[in-house]
């Protein structure tokens, strides 16, 4: 890079730096995009962005770890972004560096980018201003997790950390569990959002920040597959036009996965964690696997750690590339390697330990052995995906693994059959728990999720190998001839996700909507019917009044909406959830009033408040409730505008 350029790149982000002081909305955004495009890292616009995420979520589970004691306000979520990017900004003093031209903008940028703007504009656009009751029945009916990641979502926010108080003064629920993600959000949120947020405000910028978020993580999908198609036509010997073409196909066809495809339940459901855990190591493996000198070794151990934070389990996918690089590394300088290998393996084994020993005092499991069993005896809850290729995934993974060995890319054939191959023994593991619990295999939520994750590492393999057989189809035919394959390919692909040729408001019988359509007509139903919604916040503002007080929803459907009736006024604590799970089935009658009286008396400095809508059942329970002292036992009436 010339003189001129490298003021040119510091004046760019200088004024980035200033605009999140000056304005943060706007900084954040100039932030991000200088993150993209101007570290010295990554050869492409595309790859730069995808090396910046990896760093980004490493850094964040190393500051803000869960229950940390570092604030998150304004002032440290600046420092953050900001930080990184004087950081690699710093990384252009060295000479070397120095040097690294600009990225290079190919076709395969442009289609990760494009793909990873529609799948974001789509919730985006539905989200954007709808009220707080619309965007709660949305995500109340789309996903049973939503629930479950707003609440350390809005924790943080409004607590100003990762470390909360509960008013019964037990430990918070989901406390120690995975928080990278949530801690993201926030971080974002509190440099563009109030000083004083309310917790209903937060539910629309949450839905925002998941969808850019499962956004990034499609674009990463898009990016491998692209790129990797080109790397194996390069290896074939394709002309220039060849390798571009290829990689155009294998992007293209993650792309329309990621739009249409299974994985959008998964964003639905709220699992958005499980899918950036599966994006970080598909990216950490890959880009191990490409230059594990240049930048896999310190790629890997802050993927690694991002991994641990976003779902634990899926951490041993990684492993391979650590072993991978250790060994590049040490045919380098012997002493480098090994330094580099003893410090990152102590490093993962202290966060292993105190990440089991965190989880398991949560889940007050006596070993892990009877945890295993408690999250594989979970048999409801998973979203649809092709279950027959995730069973199949690992042994598609080593026929291709062995392919590439015997054509001498050694590297790839490891670090790209590893992960799919591990992540469907992560499975095998859950089978145990589910087979002594009685729960069929192929319900058990951790056995599937475990295949999906093994499915989603296969698909951009499965692009780009197939990108690469298109080309060398329609390679040997005349330009009319390859015109008429590709648009037939791309026709017959894309009509596979119901979307070409097909009405998604009159499908024929026994015809399903693609995933992508189907999860948007789903939440668009349900913001027409906001219902459910208006009853959850109303009810939430009410309890606000007491937020010291466990809001019960008298008359509502049971545990979740009371957990979201909880999510919205205060910070939810593990006695209170398991309170939720321990009532009886709704309607609520006397068995649920004798329920409410063991927690009293068994919980001294527990209170509750029943919220009613209905006069006749409001007087019933201000009856039950006057052998209560007024600060132990509340019967406020919800008033539904």
């Amino acid at each position: 890079m010339t003189t001129r350029s490298l003021v040119i790149v510091n004046a760019a982000a200088l004024i980035a730096l200033i605009a999140l002081i000056a304005v943060p909305s706007v900084g954040l955004f100039l932030v991000a995009l200088a993150l993209i495009v101007l570290p010295p890292w990554g050869r492409t616009y595309a790859e730069r962005a995808v090396i910046t995420g990896v760093i980004l979520v490493g850094v964040i589970a190393i500051i803000f770890p869960r229950a940390g004691a570092i604030p998150l306000n304004r002032v440290s979520a600046s420092a953050l972004f900001g930080g990184l990017l004087v950081f690699a900004m710093l990384l252009r003093a060295i000479p070397n560096l120095r040097s690294l031209p600009m990225p290079r903008f190919n076709g395969v940028d442009a289609v990760a980018g494009l793909a990873t703007v529609l799948v974001a504009a789509v919730p985006i656009k539905t989200f954007f201003g709808l009220t707080s009751e619309q965007a709660v029945a949305s995500l109340y009916h789309t996903g049973w997790d939503n629930q479950g990641h707003f609440v350390p979502f809005a924790n943080s926010v409004t607590q100003g950390g990762s470390q909360w108080l509960t008013a019964d003064g037990s430990i918070a629920w989901n406390q120690w569990y995975p928080a990278v993600h949530t801690n993201l959000w926030s971080l974002a949120q509190v440099v563009v959002g109030t000083d004083s947020p309310n917790r209903i405000s937060l539910v629309i910028p949450y839905a925002m920040w998941v969808a850019l978020s499962f956004a990034a993580c499609v674009g990463v999908f898009t990016w491998i597959a692209g790129d990797l198609a080109k790397v194996l036509a390069r290896k074939a010997q394709f002309s220039n036009k060849g390798v571009s073409t290829a990689g155009l196909f294998a992007a293209l066809g993650v792309a329309l996965f990621g739009i249409f495809g299974s994985i959008q339940y998964l964003y639905s459901a709220g699992f958005t964690n499980f899918i950036m855990a599966v994006a970080v190591v598909a990216a950490t493996s890959y880009l191990s696997a490409k230059k594990p000198e240049s930048f896999g070794w310190f790629v890997l151990p802050l993927g690694a750690l991002a991994t641990v934070g976003l779902w634990t389990p899926l951490v041993v996918a990684l492993v391979p590339a650590g072993i991978v690089i250790a060994i590049k590394l040490i045919r380098v300088k012997i002493w480098w390697g090994i330094l580099w290998l003893v410090g990152v393996s102590a490093v993962a084994l202290v966060t292993l330990i105190s990440q089991a020993d965190a989880v398991l005092g949560a889940s007050e499991s006596e070993s892990t052995g009877d945890f295993n069993e408690a999250l594989s005896s979970v048999g409801v809850g998973m979203t649809g995906f092709n279950l027959t290729l995730a069973m199949f995934a690992p042994l598609i993974a080593v026929f291709i693994g062995l392919s590439l060995w015997r054509r001498g890319l050694r590297v790839l054939a490891i670090l790209l059959s590893a992960p799919v191959i591990l992540s469907a023994g992560l499975a095998v593991i859950f089978m145990v728990g589910a087979d002594s619990t009685g729960v069929s295999r192929l319900t058990s939520y951790y056995v599937l999720k475990s295949l999906n994750a093994s499915l989603l590492l296969l698909i951009p393999v499965l692009a780009a190998l197939g990108a690469i057989g298109l080309v060398l189809v329609v390679r040997h035919l005349g330009k009319l001839n390859a015109v008429f394959i590709s648009v037939t390919a791309f026709v017959v692909g894309a009509s596979t996700f119901g979307f070409i040729g097909f009405n998604a408001n009159q499908l024929a019988a026994n015809f399903d909507a693609a995933p992508g359509i189907a999860v948007a007509l789903e939440r668009d139903k349900w913001i027409d019917e906001p219902e459910t919604g208006e009853r959850i916040v109303q009810e939430a503002r009410v309890a606000q009044q007491n937020p010291d007080f466990t809001p019960i929803a008298w008359q509502g459907v049971g545990t979740l909406e009371n957990l979201w009736v909880l999510a919205l006024t205060n910070v939810a604590s593990s006695e209170q959830t398991r309170f939720y799970t321990e009532l009886p089935e709704v309607p609520y009658g006397e068995s649920a009033l004798a329920e409410v009286t063991r927690y009293t008396y068994a919980n001294p400095t527990s209170r509750i408040q029943l919220l009613w809508t209905s006069p006749e059942v409001g007087e019933g329970l201000q009856q039950w409730a006057t052998s209560y002292p007024p600060d132990r036992v509340l019967t406020p009436e919800v008033v539904i505008p």
